[in-house]
């Protein structure tokens, strides 16, 4: 039940697309091709899941950087020169993942998209954009969370917002985790829908992709 009324839901903030106009505050986009095969050998892979997952490579929908009214960096300036996402689901376990990376032409410019969006107001924003997106009157988003990982990366951020669902008689609890990597010149971003009775497994499971990611991203 939880998988029906929260699982999609809350994907669907990860993964929504947005208008195909240009906001001159997002980076602008100038693919280079070396770079786009880098950036799609980066992201999560059914080899790396391993068997009992469905998805695969898509093309990227959204840029992920968190933003809202309380906190909107001004990324115009910085350019992208590959962009790639996959998505994957794990029906026995409950576990939807999308990863999404982005590679800039320095490593000074995926810095400051990092540090641009790493702001107070950041957890603020993660629930605002998951609350536009479910929008559902059985749905309470509870308090996020920061994260404590391992330092698998020269800059990274993991965060938690639980999201309590209503099922009839019964409240269940949804974890969407929000992992910000970065690496070189990439920035990477990982985002993870679970049931929250597997938060032990979780955690091990999340650090692990995260090393894996990190390794693949171009320095």
């Amino acid at each position: 039940m939880w998988r029906s009324l929260a699982g999609a839901a809350l994907l669907a903030a990860f993964v929504t697309g947005v208008a195909d106009a240009r906001d001159p505050w997002d980076p602008r986009t100038k693919i280079r091709q070396a770079d786009q095969r880098k950036a799609a050998a980066t992201v999560l892979t059914q080899a790396d899941l391993g068997g009992g997952w469905t998805g695969g490579a898509r093309k990227p929908t959204s840029f992920k950087a968190p933003t809202c009214p309380a906190q909107r960096p001004n990324d115009g300036d910085l350019t992208l020169t590959g962009h790639a996402e996959s998505l994957f689901s794990n029906g026995n376990g409950g576990i939807q993942i999308d990863t999404d990376v982005e590679v800039f032409p320095t490593a000074e410019q995926a810095k400051a998209r990092f540090v641009r969006f790493m702001r107070p107001k950041l957890l603020f924003c993660l629930k605002y954009d998951l609350a536009k997106s479910i929008g559902a009157s059985r749905v309470t988003i509870l308090k996020p969370a920061r994260l404590d990982f391992p330092r698998v990366a020269e800059r990274i951020a993991a965060f938690r917002v639980p999201v309590a669902v209503k099922a009839g008689s019964q409240t269940v609890t949804v974890d969407a985790d929000f992992l910000y990597l970065g690496a070189g010149r990439s920035q990477i971003y990982a985002s993870i829908v679970a049931p929250s009775v597997q938060e032990a497994q979780l955690q091990e499971f999340e650090h692990r992709l995260a090393k894996v990611l990190v390794r693949r991203a171009p320095a």
